[in-house]
């Protein structure tokens, strides 16, 4: 999988396996000829320096093909020894009607529908569904002067909106059925449309919105009536909070408290606006079993939202910095000397290697959440490593222990990342890396979601003081903005950061 990542050297090694004669010489045995003696005084040690294939034997390769972030062409030589296969895309309504048709047909049977009724919405939910697949890809991707082009939809995305619909209506009823329809979209691409490409907000904002209407106009001709907090998402945020012993969301979305116990004081506001719309958008995306990736603006509280909803639901988050020195093996773990606690004398006693597990492997075994910070900063090896993490494989396979490890229900991985423009040494990340991820763009905090924080976090300073410093520091970001000063090393981010550095300098 995924061939054309691996190194030049590693591919031409399998050239002589590629070629009719389907053999390798194993030069590392130090062998002369077809079979040679090793030396040993008995002739049973025989063996052979060129291993020759079966005739099962088959090679199948995949790989995306080249020109996007990371991805590379083969060389003439290795692709000239395969059979190609170009394997289009699945766009045809038809196709695209028959995935969802079993999808839905196998939810309904697991979880019983009961009335026709409901068998028969969800027919007309599948037909919107295409519907709104076909114009999304036709009126707005296939637009010349439009930004979309790269945003088609893809089967995966689909798949997600059903298994969506599947979970929070035919399994426990928590929406109906539109609403389910609708909020399945946003969730699908609309709560992070143009996330990770660098496209500007504003434009991003344009076409989310034009969508939305579309979504609109489906769902109300259909006689429903509107879906609370899908077209204005800050509608009904501030009383909607829901903590109970065994569930914790944001209304109408829940989710399962995990073993660990909850403090009663979290040290993060989840009731200001902005960040109640936030955490909507990430429970919406836990709804299904897909990780997540979160992109706004340095300082905007990404980290912080995750750690606070795993205080608030109970759960162990391990966070883990990625950079452009991170190595697989950090992840998932290597051979490690150590000294057995029998040998006293450290000179005298000899060297062993154990293997130790990394820090991801063992958040997969305990079943805790991971939060992958700058995953844009993390070189391409490492993120096709975590492929099989990231989809419907749910495991992960650890070729130096031969052992595949399955990820638990309670596992869960969240992504971080700064956008591509705000930041050095961040770079764009696949296509096919992308959409394994269900991706949320956090927005900004306005005036009102800093001054609900600062107030909560400092209860000592007066309301006129703390109006003055956020004034102060929004101020001095616009300015930047307009460069009226601060062109040196630029940019600059005047955020939440600084707000809380200097209430902590007043208050002590």
């Amino acid at each position: 999988d995924e061939m054309s990542l691996a190194e030049d050297a590693v591919l031409e090694r399998l050239n002589s396996v590629l070629e009719p004669s389907r053999t390798l010489v194993l030069a590392e045995k130090g062998g002369e000829g077809p079979s040679c003696f090793h030396e040993a005084e008995d002739s049973a040690h025989i063996f052979s320096s060129e291993v020759r294939a079966q005739e099962d034997f088959r090679i199948f390769a995949t790989m995306n093909p080249g020109g996007d972030f990371g991805k590379r062409e083969l060389s003439p030589a290795l692709r000239s020894r395969f059979t190609e296969i170009w394997v289009p895309s699945v766009s045809h309504r038809s196709d695209i009607d028959l995935v969802l048709k079993r999808t839905f047909a196998s939810a309904i049977e697991k979880y019983g529908l009961g009335e026709a009724s409901n068998a028969t919405s969800i027919m007309k939910v599948r037909g919107m569904m295409l519907d709104y697949f076909e114009w999304f890809n036709v009126a707005i991707c296939d637009d010349p002067a439009s930004f979309c082009n790269d945003f088609k939809l893809s089967l995966r995305d689909v798949l997600s909106w059903a298994r969506f619909i599947a979970d929070v209506y035919i399994k426990d009823k928590s929406v109906d059925v539109f609403s389910a329809f609708a909020h399945g979209a946003s969730l699908m691409h609309l709560d992070g449309l143009g996330l990770g490409t660098g496209v500007s907000s504003q434009d991003a904002t344009t076409t989310k919105n034009k969508a939305k209407d579309f979504l609109h106009r489906q769902v109300t001709s259909q006689g429903s009536s509107d879906v609370i907090g899908f077209q204005d998402e800050l509608e009904g945020i501030n009383d909607s909070l829901i903590s109970t012993q065994y569930t914790f969301g944001v209304e109408p979305f829940t989710i399962c408290n995990g073993r660990e116990e909850i403090p009663q004081y979290l040290g993060f506001n989840l009731t200001a606006p902005t960040t109640g719309m936030n955490l909507r958008r990430v429970l919406r995306g836990l709804q299904i079993s897909k990780p997540i990736l979160l992109e706004g603006s340095p300082g905007v509280g990404k980290t912080s939202l995750i750690s606070a909803l795993a205080k608030a639901s109970g759960h162990n988050l391990v966070r883990i910095n990625l950079s452009e020195q991170t190595d697989i093996s950090d992840l998932m773990g290597s051979d490690l000397p150590y000294s057995s606690e029998s040998d006293n004398d450290a000179a005298t006693s000899t060297a062993q290697f154990r293997w130790c597990d990394g820090v991801l492997l063992k958040a997969i075994k305990r079943g805790d959440w991971v939060l992958l910070d700058e995953l844009n900063l993390a070189s391409q090896s490492v993120l096709e490593g975590l492929n099989s993490c990231l989809d419907h494989r749910a495991s992960v396979y650890v070729p130096e222990l031969g052992t595949t490890f399955d990820c638990p229900p309670t596992f869960r991985i969240f992504g971080a990342q700064n956008p591509l423009a705000q930041g050095g040494g961040r770079k764009g990340l696949p296509k096919s890396f992308l959409n394994r991820f269900t991706k949320v763009y956090i927005e900004a905090l306005t005036k009102a979601d800093l001054k609900s924080i600062v107030t909560a976090q400092f209860p000592s300073l007066g309301e006129d003081v703390v109006d003055n410093i956020i004034s102060f520091n929004q101020g001095v970001q616009c300015d930047i903005d307009s460069r009226l000063y601060g062109q040196h090393g630029s940019p600059w981010e005047f955020n939440l950061r600084d707000i809380f550095r200097w209430c902590q300098l007043l208050t002590s």
